[in-house]
């Protein structure tokens, strides 16, 4: 069992930050600082936890990859 949790912002903020972010104005590639394989969940976690310079850990289907 998977279980997905977060944190959301101001309610109906989503709409407008979506709008604002596909009009390309962000880069947001500098936030992840780790690509693994769906293989290495694990790991990445491990990584997540204990090093401070992971901000966003992409996890990747190896069909994408």
């Amino acid at each position: 069992e998977l279980q997905v949790s977060g944190i959301i912002g101001s309610p109906g903020i989503w709409p407008r930050t979506l709008r604002f972010l596909a009009r390309g104005g962000v880069d947001l590639t500098p936030l992840v600082t780790m690509r693994r394989p769906l293989a290495e969940a694990a790991e990445a976690v491990q990584a997540a936890r204990t090093d401070r310079g992971q901000l966003k850990i992409h996890l990747v289907s190896e069909a994408v990859r």
